[in-house]
């Protein structure tokens, strides 16, 4: 949720836009002074800071870079009932992003803060390795967000969409990104894992397991070890094996065929469907 300072003497201009933010499903808190303001940073992180220019305690445009000291992810608004000119330069000399006129707009006011999101949204996608991820609409970047989202954590993640939407990509761009991104990535295709042979692949064997294992080998998982492995289409994946993969996934330990011992392996799983898993299991 977008979370939105106003500082401004003004009670009922802290409310009216707290109002606004409220219509558009974000959060605002409003205090009375600079002084009150740079309390309020010190203790929380916000997205937005709207400020006004004429506070009981100085010119609030004199404190835009003690506030963006504090707060230097937080873009900050200019609140005034000035329509000239050198307020508003001032503010963007010393820090501004945008500007409001009083009495504030509600659709200005919604703009203001939907294109400042958009911006800080796009410059922390920038950040982020693509892989071969093109486009900039504004889905795609939410998307390439959950990207960036999902490597910073360690945390299995699942990615649903359509045949051909490149969930792929999107799967190797969080390896890409994650703390684990020198180590291996391994890709599985679920839609042509044999049944049969499904568990050796995966969890490995000892030698003479079956007819064939001339030789002991190791699985998929372990190989995995320190890095992602990437089960796509995850939904085609026989059932017997999906419950095999429970343990796996709860515990990061798992026993390869005809052996008495157990393996550790600490991977990340990426998974991706084309499926409905909510409606399947349904």
């Amino acid at each position: 949720m977008v979370k939105i300072l106003v500082i401004d003497d003004d009670p009922m201009i802290g409310q009216l836009l707290n109002l606004m933010a409220v219509k558009n499903g974000q959060q605002c808190d409003f205090v009375l002074s600079v002084a009150d303001g740079i309390d309020y940073l010190q203790v929380n992180q916000v997205d937005v800071i709207f400020l006004d220019v004429l506070l009981p305690d100085g010119n609030g445009i004199n404190s835009i870079p003690e506030l963006l000291n504090i707060s230097p992810d937080s873009p900050i608004v200019m609140l005034t009932g000035e329509s000239g000119t050198e307020h508003i330069e001032n503010a963007f000399r010393a820090g501004a992003t945008d500007y409001l006129i009083k009495p504030v707009n509600i659709e200005r006011f919604s703009k203001v803060v939907s294109s400042l999101m958009l911006l800080k949204q796009h410059n922390h996608t920038e950040e982020i390795a693509r892989e071969e991820i093109i486009g900039e609409s504004p889905k795609i970047l939410q998307c390439i967000e959950k990207v960036a989202q999902a490597a910073s954590g360690d945390a299995n993640a699942l990615i649903e969409g359509e045949t051909g939407t490149g969930k792929e990509l999107f799967a190797k761009a969080i390896h890409s990104n994650s703390r684990r991104a020198n180590n291996k990535y391994i890709i599985v295709d679920c839609t042509n894992l044999p049944v049969s042979l499904a568990e050796s692949l995966l969890f490995g064997h000892e030698r003479g397991s079956f007819t064939g294992a001339e030789k002991a080998k190791k699985g998929l998982f372990e190989l995995a070890h320190n890095g992602t492995i990437f089960l796509d289409e995850i939904g085609d994946l026989d059932l017997s094996i999906q419950k095999s993969l429970l343990r796996v996934l709860q515990e990061k330990k798992f026993r390869p065929l005809s052996t008495s011992y157990e393996v550790e392996s600490d991977f990340r799983l990426v998974a991706a469907t084309n499926r409905d898993l909510q409606a399947m299991v349904d």
